[in-house]
């Protein structure tokens, strides 16, 4: 069993209210915070110290997966829930694309398995945001209740190198434009 004296030696002194997390580079930060949630577990994380509190809002990776956030939160599956939880990550997911002080973004993730969870032109909103933003990679997963166009905006973005599609073939419809430039191969 370690002493105390033991731990100081191993681990630093925190004694004294050294804040070892913040001294952090912030490329360190947002890998750390980019294998998490971003509705659970990032804005929780936020109050571990005062250079993490808006750590959050620069950002270059956004991950956000109603599936994840819905098992973590389920409360015995009652359907009012799950109507409730749909506003609040709705709302959830505009108010981190309001707040994200980063200019541009590595990655955009859109997870909504339920089909009838979001409409249409919410999602085409949340993608054009991310397109605006001059994302690197773009992945959606979701079935949509309609045939659903990519908006051209994702067909036109110059920054766009990855473009990841979990869509029912059938459903999808790709814009009528040519575009594309910068997508790379991507490995089978």
């Amino acid at each position: 069993m370690e002493t105390a004296a033991q731990k100081c030696m191993i681990y630093g002194d925190t004694s004294e209210g050294i804040d070892r997390i913040s001294s952090l580079p912030d490329e360190v930060i947002h890998k750390i915070l980019s294998s998490l949630l971003i509705f659970d577990e990032v804005v929780q994380l936020s109050v571990l110290s005062k250079r993490w509190r808006y750590i959050w809002t620069t950002m270059p990776y956004l991950h956000f997966d109603i599936d994840d956030s819905c098992v973590k939160r389920l409360n015995g599956g009652r359907l009012d829930y799950h109507k409730i939880l749909k506003e609040k990550f709705k709302d959830f997911i505009n108010w981190v694309l309001i707040s994200q002080r980063e200019t541009k973004l590595a990655k955009f993730l859109l997870c909504v398995a339920p089909h009838d969870y979001f409409d249409k032109m919410e999602i085409l909103r949340w993608i054009h945001a991310a397109t605006r933003r001059n994302v690197q990679e773009i992945v959606l997963e979701f079935i949509p209740c309609e045939q659903f166009e990519l908006p051209i905006c994702v067909a036109t973005c110059e920054s766009l190198q990855v473009l990841k599609l979990n869509l029912p073939f059938n459903i999808l419809k790709l814009p009528n434009h040519f575009g594309f430039r910068q997508l790379k191969n991507a490995p089978s």
